[in-house]
């Protein structure tokens, strides 16, 4: 699924793609590959080989914040982690 406006979307990746590999590692499952964009932060790179009508290609996307996730989430993935506070401090 591509979502209309996405990071992936700009970067020209289409519904029906199949993305082959990201940062040179094949991912064999869809949840494996997932899990490992969670990891990543709102602004970082990455490389995707991706099967397109026929054509393999590589696209660069720079990732963007995930539905869902807050500003304070997004705020706490820039913070180096000693500096990141829990979002609530009252006991």
């Amino acid at each position: 699924q591509v979502i209309s406006g996405s990071s992936a979307d700009q970067a020209g990746v289409n519904p029906g793609d199949v993305i082959l590999k990201m940062n040179g590692k094949a991912y064999n499952d869809p949840k494996a590959l997932s899990d490992a964009i969670a990891k990543m932060h709102a602004g970082d790179k990455v490389n995707m080989d991706i099967w397109s009508n026929g054509t393999k290609r590589m696209v660069q996307i720079t990732l963007g914040s995930r539905p869902g996730q807050s500003s304070y989430e997004q705020q706490q993935q820039g913070a180096p982690p000693d500096q990141q506070q829990p979002e609530d401090q009252n006991p």
